[in-house]
């Protein structure tokens, strides 16, 4: 395994900040005079996930920053308990430490969609409106080799022995249409090979809350512009028919069902999320 250290960040387009649990790789991007947007990746697959939404909404404008939560990408991996407690602490700390002293507007993917309602729920002064893709955090399906490395003792070994196998095929089942594997499937192994991303993705399996309907509920009651995409194919451990629970706790939000996409929505559907998300981010209320 390799270290993550200063050689091999010299590799990583974007910058690096010292925060309190360690170096966070990010980039921004866009005019300065932008409305800030912030882009949360989801559980494993780090910020290279925005690529697309990244242009899109710089060059609509926007001042957009994207980052690689602690235990992916290039961001560092602390001997932490990787929980909400640590990714909100990221998330505050980073906007302090770039001086983004204004509102900024979050979009979260997957688990990075549960972050976003945590945030938001408790720093609502922080944040202006809220777009979950895909959100997980709800009780939902739940694959037998990720239940394996679930169990205490036994799931150590088994995130050595077939940890990255099992990743990788959770991965391949966010999309639909096959022509975007490879290109992600690549980008996605350069960051196993760094000391202490096993050990972060387990801890995040094993702390993590399966169910925030209790968080998604006062964002409901913030009556804040909200926005809720889904793949119509999605079947992962944040399947579509979960798109009730959060309009049932969030009923004035805005909800946009796609078609022949499955987890990976903004990707296999780029063109058109990135339209919907400009428009929505677009709208004064």
């Amino acid at each position: 395994m390799k270290i993550l250290d200063s050689i091999e960040r010299e590799k990583a387009k974007g910058e690096f900040v010292k925060i309190s649990d360690g170096i966070v790789h990010y980039e921004i991007g866009g005019p300065k005079d932008g409305s800030w947007i912030v882009l949360i990746h989801g559980f494993s697959v780090p910020m290279y996930v925005w690529d697309e939404a990244f242009e899109s909404l710089t060059k609509e404008g926007f001042r957009v920053l994207r980052y690689d939560l602690f235990g992916r990408g290039y961001s560092d991996r602390p001997k932490a308990v990787y929980d909400f407690n640590l990714y909100t602490r990221q998330l505050t700390e980073l906007l302090s430490a770039l001086e983004i002293n204004d509102k900024v507007s979050l979009v979260g993917w997957s688990m990075g969609g549960g972050i976003s309602a945590v945030v938001t729920a408790q720093y609502p002064e922080l944040i202006d409106k809220v777009v979950f893709i895909a959100p997980a955090c709800f009780i939902a399906n739940v694959s037998l080799d990720m239940k394996l490395l679930d169990l205490p003792i036994i799931g150590n070994i088994l995130m050595g022995l077939i940890g990255e196998k099992a990743l990788l095929t959770n991965l391949r089942a966010d999309f639909l249409n096959e022509k975007f594997l490879h290109d992600f499937v690549e980008k996605f192994k350069e960051q196993t090979q760094f000391k202490g991303f096993k050990s972060a993705i387990l801890s995040t399996l094993r702390n993590f809350p399966r169910d925030l309907r209790d968080v998604y509920k006062q964002i409901g009651q913030q009556k804040r512009s909200t926005m809720l995409v889904w793949g119509k194919q999605d079947d992962s451990m944040a399947p579509f028919e979960n798109h009730k629970l959060v309009q049932k706790a969030i009923p004035d939000i805005e909800f946009h069902p796609i078609d022949n996409a499955k987890h990976a929505v903004h990707i296999e559907k780029s063109d058109e999320v990135n339209k919907k998300l400009i428009a929505f981010l677009r709208n004064k209320d």
